[in-house]
């Protein structure tokens, strides 16, 4: 059932309030008037009802109140007067200090001496007690004794002041002539600063009681005890000031605006209108005038007087702006009490309204939730008024009806919301399942606008959902398929069939990926297409791992065929070179042994020429299946590519520019110099066949630091720092299929008869025996670049000693040589090259086992051993080791016709072992064993 609003007809303002408006505005209203009413009469109605009657009433209590503080300040004044009087007649008439102050008197008329007077037992006394009463009044600041006709001081509580005279000789005079005796005198500026104190001054009789012997003074601090006396106490407000004078009207308190005349009373200030005259003149009250200031004040004025005579006036007067301050306070106080009532009474009116209107309200919010469909709730009961209780029961039978009918439509709406959930549901597990599946998948309208991707998509093409919807699927062109392939995809879709291929599409950062995709039609019940959706998985990586395993398994058999060709060319080596040795020595000593024009001298030359071509070819053959023994040795790129740069100028021709482009400071590696020559030769004349109409040859040499990204694209290749040779050329370059197979035995692209096809494989199988990587960069009419790239070494050549141009010495024909040859053949042919240098002490053997019955059994010692590496029975490194055991410093050359892993099976591979590869010739062992014998 579906929830509407209940709507109400539209009435006039009056109509609109409710009753509890109208009851809170009419109860409420009519007390705040009420109170209003009363606060304008008392502000401007009657006086005696209104403000003025308050403020007069007010007055008479503060005149009051300012009379009773005057009073008890009179009475505090009185009283200290007294205590303070007291005091000092305490010690006056004390008749020891009286006896005590008639002898020093006498004394001081006999003459005596004020310092000897200050050391009388007399005086002494008194000033003992003078400290005794200062120590228990402590305002007493000095009290002193006067002598009454010489007007000196003869004892004080001060040692200093002996001797001197006060200040006030006159008015002791005057005291003393008019036999007074007490008086009080106030010393100091009241009102320009300094100290103010008051003397007490009391007469000491003589023994006979009759005469004025001596005047007894007391000075009193009176800022530390009179003026806290008169100030403290309460009731005069911050305004509040006690003024007191003598009876010739001099000021004895200061004033807060200091008069200029010495403290007499004056005109200018007003002093007449004050009270003080008055107060002065033994009268007393209160009233309303103005002060010194001429500030209006309140001021009660008081007569003190003691039987001592006197005859002072005291003013206690507060500031009348202080006191309306203080009216106003409760005018204030009594006006928020008055809205307080206010407040109260509006309140008491709105809960009397809510008391009244609350049924109605009930009845109200019922009948609006009937409306709005709640029947939860059942109509309240209100009772007490019968319209009221009838609204009730109409309401009650109109909710049953609505409820009964609201039942019906809350069935059928519950069946229908499980048929939705459940449907939902389904749905819902559909999306799961197309959200979380690997394959990409895309909606798109009938026009191929992309309506829906899912995360695997972004995952795939790197288009977030946001960035694909609205587009179309061309975004993801890489341009590898024509227009013809495109057209047939959407012919096939939109005939209403499904489309599957493979598609080359263009990743958002621009790099391509391979799909497999399957495309189809979405129909609307009508048989209208209204979508496509496509699925789609990226086989990228799987193209990749297939491709990259037919690579590895190409290179597996590449490696397989050119292990097999070094095993075939290992296996004919040793037998191939012990022939080719056996041919080129006789043949060397043949030609040697003919004369220049000798008829025979062409036909051995050509001989010696064969043997040596059959040579090269075997060592071609090791070299690029990497069997060939290498004399490794640190060197310079460098140093070997200006070494041949005359004779690759000459190689290459006129037509060719060489440019060397030559780091100077290139690194060094560990490589065969001899080797490294015909690298670079054979790189040399590969460019040359690549440019037979001329063009420009560059060699370049350069560190490098080869990354793991590099490595990564380029197997085989480690990490770490290179040297780089270059060799380009601008000639005709390659094609991919051409460049694939350079580095194979026998491929060629020479025409028939030109190229042995063995030049590239020989260069390859030096650099990787060397431990270093080839790689070459060409296009068909781009030219052709290839890179070989070095291990770097930290190893420092090692310097010569004796270069091999100076190890020229006079043959000993003493020398005696051991050569040891299982190969009769080769070892009749070592003895006549041999004999053919000029040695003549020579023994052989044909196992490593007669030599030693040679060396031990005939005691014979050799000077140099010439031994063949592998040889049935005893190698010749054991040989060697056996003979060293009695001659450590006995010299060896080793001969072999094996490979390299023969050699290296042997622990003879190392750069500083003497050794001759076979087959060699005359020159070649002459020089090794001129270098034998040098060595250290």
């Amino acid at each position: 059932m579906s929830r509407q609003s209940v709507e109400y007809p539209r009435v006039s303002w009056a109509s609109q309030r409710s009753l509890r408006f109208w009851m809170i505005l009419v109860f409420g209203g009519l007390s705040a008037l009420v109170v209003i009413s009363v606060s304008l009469v008392r502000s401007f109605g009657l006086p005696s009802l209104g403000i003025e009657g308050d403020y007069q009433s007010f007055q008479r209590r503060e005149v009051i109140r300012l009379g009773l503080v005057a009073d008890l300040k009179k009475e505090l004044l009185q009283s200290w007067l007294r205590e303070r009087l007291g005091d000092v007649s305490t010690l006056a008439d004390d008749p020891e200090v009286q006896a005590d102050v008639f002898t020093i008197v006498e004394s001081i008329q006999k003459g005596i001496a004020p310092s000897a007077m200050a050391a009388m037992p007399e005086a002494i006394r008194i000033a003992s007690r003078f400290r005794s009463t200062s120590r228990y009044y402590s305002a007493i600041e000095a009290m002193y004794l006067v002598d009454a006709l010489s007007g000196e001081i003869i004892v004080s509580s001060l040692q200093g002041n002996l001797g001197r005279g006060p200040d006030d000789r006159e008015q002791l005079k005057s005291i003393v002539e008019s036999r007074q005796d007490n008086s009080f005198l106030f010393v100091g500026s009241n009102n320009n600063g300094g100290n103010r104190s008051m003397i007490i001054r009391r007469s000491v009789h003589g023994l006979d009681g009759d005469m004025h012997v001596a005047v007894l003074f007391s000075r009193i601090d009176i800022d530390a005890v009179l003026m806290p006396i008169l100030s403290n106490g309460g009731g005069l407000g911050l305004s509040g000031e006690v003024l007191l004078t003598d009876k010739d009207r001099h000021l004895l308190t200061p004033l807060e605006q200091p008069l200029t005349d010495g403290g007499v009373a004056s005109e200018k200030y007003r002093l007449d209108s004050l009270p003080i005259s008055l107060a002065s003149s033994g009268k007393e009250g209160v009233l309303f005038t103005e002060d010194y200031r001429k500030v209006p004040v309140l001021a009660a004025f008081r007569h003190v007087n003691l039987e001592s005579g006197t005859g002072w006036g005291m003013v206690v007067k507060q500031d009348v702006a202080e006191l309306r301050k203080a009216f106003i306070r409760r005018l204030t106080v009594s006006l928020w009490v008055g809205v307080a009532g206010v407040v109260v009474v509006f309140i008491c009116c709105v809960a009397f309204a809510r008391t009244l209107t609350a049924p109605l309200r009930r009845v109200t919010g019922a009948a609006l939730r009937l409306g709005n469909g709640d029947f939860s709730q059942k109509v309240p009961q209100a009772t007490g008024y019968r319209e009221v209780t009838e609204l009730t029961t109409a309401f009650e039978g109109m909710a049953g009806y609505l409820k009964e009918w609201d039942a019906t439509l809350n069935r059928e709406i519950a069946f229908k919301t499980e048929q939705l959930n459940n449907e939902f549901a389904e749905r819902k597990r559909l999306m799961a399942a197309i959200e979380q599946t690997g394959e990409a998948i895309i909606l798109t309208n009938e026009k191929g606008i992309i309506e829906y991707v899912n995360p695997a998509f972004e995952t795939v093409s790197g288009y977030s959902r946001v960035e694909a919807v609205g587009q179309t699927s061309s975004i993801l062109k890489s341009g590898k398929q024509d227009e013809a392939f495109y057209r047939n995809l959407w012919e096939t879709i939109l005939n209403g069939r499904s489309w599957q291929g493979r598609i080359t599409n263009k990743h958002k950062d621009g790099s391509l990926y391979v799909e497999d995709a399957a495309i189809s039609p979405v129909f609307a019940p009508s048989g209208k297409i209204v979508n496509f959706v496509a699925v789609k998985r990226d086989v990228t990586a799987h193209i990749r791992a297939t491709e990259d395993k037919a690579r590895l398994e190409e290179q597996l058999r590449q490696a397989q065929k050119m292990e097999s060709i070094g095993r075939l060319a290992g296996g004919v080596a040793h037998d191939f070179n012990n022939m080719l040795g056996v041919i080129l020595g006789y043949g060397e000593i043949v030609q040697r042994s003919l004369a220049a024009d000798d008829p025979l001298q062409e036909p051995v030359s050509e001989i010696v020429k064969a043997g040596q071509r059959s040579a090269a070819l075997t060592r071609q053959l090791l070299a690029f299946s990497r069997k060939q023994v290498l004399q490794v040795g640190v060197l310079s790129l460098n140093d070997v590519v200006r070494d041949l740069e005359k004779m690759l100028r000459r190689l290459i021709g006129e037509d060719i520019e060489l440019t060397l482009s030559l780091d100077e400071r290139l690194a060094r590696v560990m490589a065969d110099a001899g080797q490294i020559e015909q690298v670079v030769i054979n790189l040399v004349v590969n460019a040359r066949a690549a440019m037979l109409h001329g063009g420009k040859l560059i060699i370049e040499t350069v560190n490098v630091e080869l990354d793991f990204d590099y490595t990564q694209d380029h197997p085989g290749v480690q990490p770490g720092w290179y040297v780089m040779l270059a060799v380009s050329d601008t000639g005709c370059g390659m094609d991919k299929a051409t460049q694939a197979n350079i580095f194979e035995p026998f491929f060629t692209t020479k025409e028939r008869g030109k190229g042995t096809g063995l030049g590239l494989s020989t260069v390859f199988g030096i650099v990787k025996q060397s431990g270093g990587n080839i790689l070459v960069y060409s296009d068909p009419g781009q030219g052709t670049t290839f890179k070989i790239y070095f291990p770097q070494t930290q190893i420092e050549p090692q310097a010569n000693d004796v270069l091999v141009a100076e190890r020229k010495r006079s043959i000993d024909e003493n020398l005696s040589i051991l050569v040891v040859e299982d190969e009769a053949p080769f070892r009749k042919m070592v003895e006549r090259m041999l004999k053919n240098l000029g040695y003549h002490q020579l023994f052989f053997a044909a196992s490593g086992d007669e030599a030693l019955r040679l060396v031990e059994g005939k005691k014979m010692k050799p000077d140099l051993v010439i031994t063949d590496v592998v040889m049935p029975g005893m190698s010749g490194k054991e040989l060697v080791a056996r003979l060293r055991e009695n001659r450590p410093d006995l010299k060896v050359l080793y001969v072999s016709g094996y490979t390299d892993d023969f050699i290296d099976h042997h622990d003879l591979g190392h750069p500083e072992t003497p050794f001759l590869q076979k087959p060699f010739s005359v020159r070649q062992l002459a020089e090794k064993i001129e270098e034998v014998l040098l060595s250290g």
